[in-house]
């Protein structure tokens, strides 16, 4: 649900932020495009990633935490390029956890006997619910709101992810990547 928090004010509203630091709109919309059209590829990649970790939870940690920093170095950048890295890096792995969190859910649904729609709805609530307050708040408040928001349910994801979502770990039948975690011996998340 804070996936849902998090791209319900991404999506419409971060062009604005990018647009009160000066940017123009065909830069808005290279930062906004260049993370779109990497996803063919690194979609796909981040997916191969996890399914190297022993807990499905794990790799959303990274995600999150990633993305949580990236949000957070929008404020350090001053200038097209920064922002375009600092943009690419957030975009790709807050869209990242969706999937990977519906692994989760899709399992555990069927596992314990719950509909995967009432999860699914939620998060869908919440992305409307997160869309409107902004649209309050961004006529009465400074731009900065929007990014202060990205970093907050970047944290938010983290700490769901950490304290909520279940230790459940990848069935040994399932093919791992390598045949071993990634964090042998840094322990699991």
């Amino acid at each position: 649900m804070a996936v849902c928090l998090s791209s319900g004010v991404a999506s419409p509203y971060i062009g604005i932020w990018f647009k009160s630091h000066g940017l123009s709109g065909s830069d808005i919309g290279l930062i906004l495009a260049t993370p779109m059209l990497a996803r063919i590829v690194v979609g796909p990649a981040l997916g191969v990633w996890a399914d190297g970790f022993h807990l499905r939870r794990t790799p959303i940690l990274w995600l999150a935490g990633a993305s949580t920093f990236a949000h957070a170095c929008l404020l350090a950048g001053s200038s097209l390029w920064p922002w375009l890295a600092a943009w690419f890096v957030a975009s790709i792995t807050y869209q990242a956890c969706t999937p990977l969190a519906d692994v989760i859910t899709l399992r555990r649904a069927a596992r314990d006997g719950f509909a995967y729609t009432t999860p699914r709805g939620m998060g869908s609530a919440a992305y409307i619910v997160a869309n409107v307050i902004m649209g309050l708040l961004i006529p009465v408040s400074d731009p900065i709101i929007i990014v202060l928001w990205l970093v907050g349910s970047g944290a938010a994801i983290f700490i769901g992810a950490r304290l909520l979502l279940p230790r459940d770990p990848v069935a040994e039948n399932e093919p791992r990547v390598g045949g071993r975690d990634r964090l042998a011996g840094a322990g699991e998340l």
